[in-house]
């Protein structure tokens, strides 16, 4: 007789009967369908990771209200120059000999500015030029989409009746920033085509076209330094000469101004890790240097302050109304006026802000709300986000509860809840995770640092996937030999371990759905969880698809097997009935062509 295979290894018929009553057909198909729905879970996981890093690039501009303009103040300085230098950190802008130089005079503060997170060139650029960090502007990422929707200074210098000037930016700053009464000179590139570009001399020559104009505000900017530096690191040869090179334009700037009447201003819009790469929480990353010197600036004032306050100070400097969205104040203390004025800056935008305040406080809790005390209403802001926060989160339990519900009918069927494949999903969750950090990720985004990054994370992605899945299915397939209880075929097990896996990354994106959810207004997410559950949504996909393979490769050798199995049975079946059979011409079978054996009696 053939080898009669079963769909059931190391157990007899009767045992595996016993064991597993749905043996047979009905396991095959339970299993097929459990492959079916960690394919659809995973799937669903790569295109749930897509729409949420969309809806965090473009979330709802939550905090744009229609506000009153703020009061103007009496002019500082008659013009200010506000140069940003993308990239620079701190420490090395105070070894360049022209900023130290700078920094030496008396009418000279060098300040760090603290950046907000992400500590991006787009965001930073318009927390310094608008005063309204990431959460505040809905400009988050480098991606983010739209027109910048916040008052920038651009237009309250215009409200004023005066003009600005910029040079050195990139061809789409006209299409994102729309600023009126404002001269542009862009360099012939975008900035989402040039980078990593060396182009400085250019942005040099456009800025001496810029400071040549009778503009009050004169914005210039300077890339260089950020593309060597996310090509090399900040401290390699590459990042310093470019550097230097900018330096000594900062120093020829300053000597073709009339420091006594106009104010110079220097920062970045985000510093670098020491390997190259910004955007994350790392100390480096959100230090900028921010050195202002000339008229209106009281000389030796030092401490970090928020990149937020740039935007206001400018403002105070010109004596033009702050934007009315930012989130800053003027740095009054470094200031050089006399008393009378401080108090009117101080006091025109602590009014400006406490309304921008209220407007918060009425957004977050629905209703009107009375004026009040800067400081109070920051801190009724902040109970108002914390009180809110909780509602919605209760309000995304249902929504929770299903997540969960889909997960574990998806292991229910699977065969997820086994001992041997429970474990075997734990221990490939940690296997993905540390195949993840021994490839070199962390949780920031200040490791992507240039473009192929993104193409190297999925290929990480991709194998810690399919090692963890392998990893975790050959575990399950051997805790359940070892204990005598090896009933189902190790493609079986791979479903099983994989749809376990699948509910142990879902616990981190149930908890990050409660918590945040998965669009955003109000509130960013934290982007450390918010990495790591975005990068559990990428592994439910590529562990499914992972799982898909290993299971058709299982299923494919087994079959080999049998066959191999089945063609030795049948040999020396055929062996044994020669051996044994009626001699030649008496008797025996014959096949007809119909394949119906008969007797024969020749």
């Amino acid at each position: 007789m053939p080898h009669q295979s079963s769909d059931f290894e190391g157990a007899s018929m009767s045992e595996t009967d016993q064991a597993v009553p749905d043996s047979g057909d009905r396991g095959r198909a339970r299993a097929a369908i459990g492959l079916c729905l960690v394919l659809a879970i995973g799937l669903a996981g790569i295109w749930l990771a897509g729409w949420t890093r969309s809806n965090y690039a473009n979330p709802e501009r939550f905090y744009q209200h229609d506000l009153p303009p703020a009061e103007r103040t009496p002019a500082i300085s008659e013009r200010v120059v506000l140069v940003l230098i993308d990239g620079l950190r701190d420490d090395v802008a105070r070894q360049l000999p022209q900023m130290s130089a700078l920094a030496r005079r008396p009418d000279s503060a060098f300040r760090r500015s603290v950046t907000g997170v992400p500590s991006l060139s787009r965001p930073g650029a318009i927390a310094v030029l608008c005063g309204s960090g990431p959460e505040q502007s809905g400009f988050p990422l480098n991606e983010s989409g739209g027109v910048v929707g916040v008052e920038c200074l651009f237009d309250t210098v215009a409200d004023a009746g005066r003009t600005s000037a910029i040079g050195g930016v990139g061809e789409g700053f006209e299409a994102r920033f729309h600023p009126p009464r404002t001269r542009v000179f862009a360099r012939h590139r975008s900035d989402d085509v040039s980078a990593y570009v060396p182009d400085d001399p250019e942005s040099y020559q456009l800025a001496k076209e810029a400071l040549g104009t009778d503009a009050s505000f004169v914005y210039l900017y300077f890339p260089d330094v950020d593309e060597e530096s996310h090509l090399s690191g900040p401290f390699s040869p590459q990042a310093q000469d470019a550097a230097k090179t900018v330096d000594g334009f900062i120093g020829a700037i300053a000597a073709s101004m009339d420091l006594s009447k106009q104010t110079l201003i220097v920062t970045s819009d985000h510093g670098h890790r020491d390997k190259g790469g910004h955007g994350g929480y790392e100390y480096a990353s959100r230090r900028s240097p921010l050195l202002m010197v000339g008229k209106g600036i009281a000389g030796g004032s030092t401490g970090d302050v928020s990149q937020t306050d740039i935007a206001p100070t400018v403002a105070a400097l010109l004596g033009v109304a702050r934007p009315r969205h930012a989130e800053g104040m003027p740095l009054v203390g470094g200031l050089d006026v006399d008393a009378e004025t401080a108090a009117a800056i101080r006091s025109a935008h602590e009014a400006a802000l406490a309304r921008k305040l209220q407007a918060d406080l009425a957004a977050l809790e629905g209703r009107p709300v009375s004026p009040g005390e800067v400081g109070i209403l920051r801190k009724l802001v902040d109970e108002a986000g914390w009180a809110r926060g909780v509602r919605e989160a209760f309000g995304r339990v249902p929504g929770a509860i299903a997540i969960a519900a889909i997960l574990a009918v998806s292991m229910a069927i699977s065969g997820g809840f086994r001992r041997e494949d429970l474990l075997g999903g734990a221990v490939a969750a940690g296997v993905f995770a540390f195949v993840i950090w021994a490839t070199g990720w962390r949780l920031t985004i200040s490791q992507f640092n240039v473009s192929s990054d993104e193409g190297r994370l999925t290929v990480s992605l991709i194998a810690a996937s399919a090692v963890a899945v392998l990893v975790g299915s050959l575990l399950a397939a051997g805790v359940a030999r070892s204990s005598g209880r090896a009933r189902a075929t190790f493609g079986r097990h791979v479903v099983a371990a994989t749809s376990a896996a699948q509910g142990f990354a879902g616990i981190l994106l149930v908890w990050m759905f409660v918590y945040y959810g998965l669009k955003y207004s109000w509130r960013l997410p934290d982007l450390r969880p918010g990495l790591a559950t975005f990068w559990a949504m990428y592994a439910m996909g590529f562990s499914a698809l992972a799982a898909a393979v290993l299971w058709g490769v299982s299923g494919l050798a087994r079959r080999m097997v049998r066959k191999g199995a089945g063609s030795e049975e049948e040999g020396k079946s055929e062996a044994g009935a020669t051996a044994s059979g009626a001699p030649e011409g008496l008797g025996g079978t014959d096949t007809d062509a119909s394949g119906v054996t008969r007797e024969s009696n020749r």
